[in-house]
């Protein structure tokens, strides 16, 4: 029986386990609070939890060495120290993280220990590549040109806990949502390299229906343009990778970007400490609040009345920064209540020129909602993928060795069927205009 260490016991190591006990695997999970990995465990036989601190090199050691293959759920600064042990000890490893600059120098070595690295294994990492790459190379093998290719996804409340005025929900720390609104967004237009400078992304959302009943609004990720060498398509003459939302987030988080609730100097957020949020925005307002206002759609003012920001209710915290205490703020208003779901959605938008010279538009969506009672779509689509390519991994699936990412077809087409066998499901639609 294969041993198989899981490092961190969060929301996403459920779905993995539960994936990989089916498949009679020797699982581990260990992480820092013995209570957390015991909370995992305790739903399952042959799954032992333990207390281990990954930053304790010797512990790390001595337990990667006991089992087959690691999975990394932690944070992703310990990738590479896991990968390092994984190296020392000749031991696979999967994490659902973005693949570095540090651990691709690791490939040789890898190669060299005749083991995988798998990195962007979960939903976005993850699905997102797997889903792409099979209909690349349909159009391909179709004798088609890929003309564009534009890619949505994102992690929202379900329908029916959609009752917020920002339509958002967090089941975590919401700071790397907001720090990814501080960023300028690259990417291919018109064949040509563009930068979308951080105070406009919010001013550019495009968009994007699934169904009648469902319309959403999407912005552009940091940089789109490393995907053009990643996926091969250098030729496409559009390139895009954004974040999906309910539509009006854009225009409120702009707002709130505007009024400078996401700075982050220190010596703010201890100047504004235990005073309200009404003081602050007034202050930052250009010209009066109630003009700055007027000049905004109703949802902004409706969005900031809720969250307590306009009526003196809310107040700054000791924090860092004033990006640190609107996170506080935002997790004191928008979490799950404990039967409301989230769900996950995912659009690719592709455009080709076929080989009679038509213009093919094809979309392939994914809308799949959490169980309040089990596991959240979020844990379900990230968790999920990467305990399928333990499986693969560990039964001889994967020929490729060194540092790896999910873009063959070796992996892709065995994956997406498996997906669909634990009802994880891209649906597609084509058109052809002459």
């Amino acid at each position: 029986m294969s041993q198989v260490l899981i490092l961190g016991a969060g929301f996403v190591s459920g779905p993995l386990v539960s994936y990989l006990s089916r498949k009679n695997y020797s699982l581990t999970v260990a992480s820092h609070l013995i209570h957390e990995a015991e909370a995992v465990a305790d739903k399952y036989t042959d799954v032992t939890p333990i207390l281990l601190d990954v930053a304790d090199r010797d512990a790390l050691m001595a337990q990667v060495k006991r089992h087959d293959l690691v999975v990394s759920f932690v944070p992703f600064a310990y990738h590479e120290y896991v990968a390092e042990a994984c190296l020392e000890a000749a031991k696979h490893l999967v994490t659902a993280s973005y693949e570095t600059e540090q651990m691709r120098t690791f490939h040789d070595e890898a190669l060299a220990k005749n083991i995988c690295i798998v990195n962007e294994i979960g939903l976005d990492p993850g699905i997102d590549h797997l889903s792409a790459m099979q209909v690349f190379d349909d159009i391909i093998e179709a004798g088609s040109e890929l003309d564009s290719f534009v890619s949505w996804c994102g992690g929202i409340p379900a329908p029916s806990a959609n009752n917020n005025p920002l339509g958002y929900k967090f089941s975590w720390s919401p700071k790397s949502v907001l720090l990814a609104l501080l960023n300028d967004a690259k990417y291919i237009n018109n064949g040509k390299s563009q930068v979308i400078p951080e105070e406009q992304l919010l001013l550019n959302t495009e968009q994007v229906q699934f169904s009648e009943s469902l319309t959403l609004e999407g912005y552009p990720n940091r940089d789109s343009t490393n995907y053009v060498e990643r996926y091969d398509i250098g030729h496409a003459k559009k390139v895009l990778r954004g974040t999906l939302r309910y539509q009006g987030f854009a225009e409120i988080l702009q707002s709130c970007k505007e009024l400078q609730m996401l700075d982050q100097q220190k010596t703010v957020a201890k100047q504004w400490a235990g005073k309200s949020w009404t003081d602050y925005i007034t202050s930052k307002s250009p010209g009066s609040l109630d003009n700055f206002l007027e000049q905004k759609p109703s949802l902004v003012t409706q969005a900031l009345n809720w969250l307590g920001i306009t009526n003196h209710s809310a107040i700054i915290g000791s924090t860092e920064t004033m990006l640190d205490a609107f996170c506080e703020l935002l997790i004191s208003k928008l979490t799950y209540a404990e039967d409301e779901a989230d769900m996950v959605v995912m659009q690719h938008q592709f455009t080709s020129t076929t080989a009679s010279g038509e213009t093919e538009f094809r979309t392939s969506s994914l809308i799949l909602e959490g169980d309040p009672q089990g596991f959240s779509a979020m844990a379900k689509t990230v968790g999920t993928p990467a305990a399928i390519m333990v499986d693969m991994i560990l039964t001889g699936q994967v020929s490729q060795k060194g540092v790896i990412l999910p873009l063959s077809k070796e992996i892709y087409v065995p994956m997406l069927a498996e997906l669909a066998k634990e009802g994880i499901h891209l649906t597609e639609s084509i058109s052809i205009n002459a």
